[in-house]
């Protein structure tokens, strides 16, 4: 943070837009070179340089087709390509801090630009936005546009180098003075009173950037992180606490006599769950046998296939007894089979009133039934 001072006087002399980006596609250089051809060539700023600093060899094949669309709309006086430079010492050039990229991070070339106090202008990708934007307030003094559209990222340069439209208010402008407008086609006579305004806003341009730069420090201050990180300190030690307690004899577990337990919310602070919800004393096996008993309805027993379970394997009887407890009920219910149904028995074939298809068991399937059949009595 203290590294990124606030600049007190701009070294350069023409309105000039800087970037920090190495030359490679992510980047989006080229839309930056042609917005900066609306901005000459069509629009008539002569005055406006754009200084491009980063590696130009990352991307060689990339790096090719920048410079020979700079040379193709004869641009090589206004658009420059310097390679690697010490940010401070570029950014003490800097008239409006431009960053075009169509895909980002956390850029934090906007945050170093921000808080020398240069204007920012940039494109909406990655947490560009987030970075420039109050967290308590959601302001944003910084122009941010739509990635790849050149003529847009030109409007926003223009707009932000003279305090145009949005930015008027900014420009401590005397009470009756007329604003120009940038329009799509603007007038030479617009385009001169418009650079005229460039030079004779640095004062209120340099204020409104410092604006960001309040916005940088209580974002990725110093003092936040630190705070940040000593909250997450004491909460782990708090659980570690918790969770190491030695038990009190006669008591539950440290885990189960807490009524609640602390646990993050998302970034500050914390919140807690209770654990007595759902809580029940253990029960015994036979209160268990019980309950599972009492649980069970008649209703059940009309499914075929459960009621052969239940019925005797050596009878062969086509109606079975079974007593079901009931609140209505004192006497065991009997109910008649439908004719359809087969009775298991051990091994072999078995056939039903309805059909005469001889039905083939798998190995080993009625010692299973015999084993379910027996655990069911028991219960």
């Amino acid at each position: 943070m203290t590294k990124f001072a606030p600049i007190k006087n701009i070294t350069s002399t023409k309105p000039t837009v800087t970037m920090l980006s190495h030359v490679w596609y992510a980047k989006d250089i080229k839309t930056a070179i042609l917005a900066a051809d609306i901005i000459v060539n069509e629009w008539g700023f002569t005055d406006y340089r754009l200084d491009i600093y980063g590696a130009i060899d990352k991307a060689p094949t990339y790096s090719t087709d920048c410079f020979e669309i700079i040379a193709s709309k004869s641009l090589p006086r206004y658009v420059t390509m310097c390679g690697e430079a010490n940010p401070t010492t570029v950014l003490e050039k800097t008239w409006v801090f431009l960053n075009s990229s169509i895909s980002e991070g956390l850029p934090l070339a906007l945050g170093e630009a921000a808080l020398t106090g240069a204007p920012v202008v940039c494109t909406d990708v990655g947490a560009s936005l987030r970075v420039l934007t109050d967290p308590d307030t959601g302001e944003c003094y910084s122009s941010v546009v739509a990635p790849n559209d050149a003529r847009n990222l030109a409007r926003a340069q223009i707009n932000f180098l003279a305090l145009l439209d949005e930015w008027a208010p900014y420009a401590e402008d005397a009470e009756g003075l007329y604003v120009p407008t940038l329009t799509d086609k603007p007038s030479a006579e617009d385009v001169d009173l418009i650079t005229k305004r460039m030079y004779a806003k640095v004062e209120q341009r340099k204020a409104l950037g410092m604006k960001s730069r309040e916005i940088v420090q209580k974002s990725f201050g110093g003092e936040r992180y630190l705070r940040e990180h000593e909250q997450m300190l004491w909460i782990g030690k708090s659980r570690y606490d918790l969770l190491n307690r030695k038990p009190t004899p006669g008591r539950l577990p440290p885990r189960l006599e807490v009524d609640s337990l602390p646990i993050p919310s998302n970034i500050f602070g914390s919140t807690t769950i209770n654990t007595t919800l759902g809580r029940r004393q253990p029960m015994s096996s036979v209160q268990t046998s019980s309950l599972m008993t009492s649980s069970v309805q008649p209703s059940i027993f009309t499914t075929p296939g459960i009621r052969t379970l239940f019925e005797s394997r050596e009878t062969s009887s086509k109606t079975s007894t079974l007593v079901v407890p009931s609140a209505v009920h004192s006497t065991p219910i009997k109910r008649a089979m439908p004719p359809r149904v087969a009775l298991l028995r051990k091994g072999g074939y078995e056939t039903s009133r309805r059909s005469s298809t001889a039905t083939k068991y798998l190995p080993g399937e009625d010692t299973f039934l015999h084993d379910v059949t027996t655990a069911l009595q028991q219960v």
